[in-house]
């Protein structure tokens, strides 16, 4: 959420790159997992924005971000 705040808030960028797939370790992941084995404090368990479990949350911020970016810069491209 952090990462694309800032992408979203920045009036400069057109492109923005995945550098992974679901690297959760890395905090790029794209593809929903379990993250409900996390363990607290060490590693993330995602969860939405009313603090509920979702394995795919990173995918939906994700999707929903491309989106807005893709509104922002009048881009039309399918995809």
């Amino acid at each position: 959420r952090n990462e694309w705040s800032t992408v979203l808030n920045n009036p400069s960028p057109r492109i923005v790159m995945i550098t992974s797939f679901n690297d959760y370790n890395e905090d790029s992941a794209i593809f929903p997992a379990d993250t409900s084995g996390c363990e607290e404090g060490y590693e993330e368990k995602w969860t939405d924005e009313n603090g509920v479990l979702s394995s795919d949350m990173y995918w939906k911020i994700t999707c929903d971000s491309i989106r807005i970016l893709r509104e922002k810069n009048n881009d039309k491209t399918i995809g």
